[in-house]
């Protein structure tokens, strides 16, 4: 009795590729989530003195009677004296490689907090930005963020801490 085998190129080339396919996926699942950004025991609260990560545990955030996100430049109705977590995202233009900082600034245009300006290599000259600022609510309850020297503020964010 003989066996004959007819193995041809095109075979040759669909069991390489199942092979590659498949120590692609098993090479694939091995690696972990990639984390872009923060972790919260990376992020410092300077008003509270701790990590985001602490000031969760230690239910900072919890019972907030006050959470709201708008798709413009101000939020109203805040109390006079609480503090906020105010999370400002806009377009800021750049100066070369310099980003302007976001502002915080109660209604009637007094900055309340500010983030401070910093390089970055941004190729077209408007580059996505946001910040994350605690501030104590002014007597207006109204506050507005700013992207100074031409920015655009898309949306703010505004929780009661």
């Amino acid at each position: 009795m003989e066996i004959k085998v007819n193995i041809q190129k095109k075979h040759v080339y669909l069991l390489s590729l199942l092979i590659i396919l498949t120590g692609g996926i098993l090479f694939v699942q091995g690696q972990s989530a990639s984390n872009f950004g923060h972790s919260a025991d990376d992020v410092q609260i300077a008003a509270l003195g701790k990590s985001l990560e602490q000031a969760v545990v230690d239910g900072d955030f919890v019972g907030s009677s006050f959470a709201k996100t708008v798709n413009s430049n101000k939020v109203t109705g805040l109390t006079p004296g609480k503090k906020y977590l105010v999370n400002v995202h806009g377009i800021t233009p750049t100066s070369g490689s310099t980003f302007f900082p976001v502002r915080v600034e109660d209604c009637n245009g007094n900055m309340v907090a500010e983030t401070a300006s910093y390089s970055v290599n941004w190729p077209d000259g408007n580059a996505p930005q946001s910040a994350a600022i605690v501030i104590t609510a002014q007597t207006s309850g109204c506050v507005q963020g700013v992207i100074p020297s031409g920015g655009t503020v898309g949306t703010m964010t505004v929780v009661g801490i």
